[in-house]
């Protein structure tokens, strides 16, 4: 396995190249390095006493708040959802409130002198009195306030986390990518290791001199992939320090959900006061009034 991605991390084109999440082209050897990791710790979970976790980076920092993150998404989600629908049925509403009141009256009939019938009382509309424009700037401020102040920024909110999350992929990506490397050069040192016992059994300098020369090849081989590791570890802790900063701060950041939640109840209650006021003719006190 090692020799064959020795030759595909080289300067030629690799024989069967594969496209990973960087967007670059790389050989079979890298590729089946980290299939196989993914693999092993895969059944390290359901079977953990038959395969070597020693080599695993540990994640659970990380676990616990992606999912209880996710989680928050799911809640925050339900939320627009139905949000949404009741700025929706909002103006649905009041549309239909307009077009009603701007509609007729019943009147009565009864028989005049003239032995005719004819309506009593003249033709009114059902929201006579009502200023129609009042209806209406009640029900853009309750859309407008709505849109900008509650669904808005939990759109924000949702979107960061689809770009957290897509962070978070790739920093699973390289913890598999240093777990591979570890588990690979610890290969590469027990092999070096045993080529160096099966030296002293040479049975002649012939022999003693291809394993000698197989001895350094190992080495040098090694010293390229501890190389490596370190370079991926280095990359790998520092991308999950500014991942997990990210989610932290996303994290915080929720506890406005609530804020949000009351300012929803908060445009309602508001809205369908100024409605009242306005199919009643009344003036209602101002919203600085009503705090005194």
């Amino acid at each position: 396995e090692e020799e064959e991605e020795e030759k595909g991390g080289g300067g030629e084109m690799p024989a069967t190249p594969t496209k990973p999440s960087s967007g670059s082209l790389t050989g079979i050897g890298p590729w089946w390095r980290k299939l196989r990791e993914r693999q092993s710790q895969a059944l390290a979970e359901i079977f953990p006493s038959f395969v070597d976790t020693s080599f695993t980076t540990p994640k659970t920092r990380q676990a616990f708040m992606e999912e209880e993150a996710r989680q928050f998404a799911l809640n925050i989600k339900a939320m627009e959802k139905d949000i949404r629908g009741l700025k929706l049925a909002d103006e649905t509403f009041m549309n239909t409130c307009q077009e009603v009141l701007a509609s007729d009256l019943p009147r009565v009939y009864d028989f005049g002198p003239d032995g005719h019938v004819h309506a009593v009382g003249e033709l009114n509309t059902i929201g006579r009195g009502c200023n129609a424009e009042d209806l209406v700037r009640v029900q853009q401020e309750l859309s407008q306030g709505l849109e900008q102040d509650v669904l808005t920024p939990m759109k924000q909110w949702l979107f960061a986390w689809s770009t957290v999350q897509a962070r978070l992929k790739e920093l699973e990506e390289m913890r598999i990518e240093v777990d591979s490397r570890k588990r690979q050069v610890f290969n590469l040192r027990q092999k070096e290791t045993k080529m160096k016992e099966n030296l002293d059994s040479s049975s002649n300098d012939h022999q003693r001199k291809v394993r000698e020369k197989k001895l350094e090849e190992t080495w040098r081989m090694q010293q390229r992939k501890d190389a490596k590791l370190a370079n991926a570890t280095a990359t790998y802790q520092s991308m999950e320090s500014e991942v997990l900063e990210e989610l932290a701060g996303l994290i915080r950041d929720a506890v406005c959900l609530k804020s949000y939640l009351a300012a929803c109840t908060e445009f309602q209650r508001e809205a369908y006061q100024s409605l009242t006021h306005a199919l009643l003719g009344t003036h209602g006190m101002s919203q600085g009034n009503e705090s005194k």
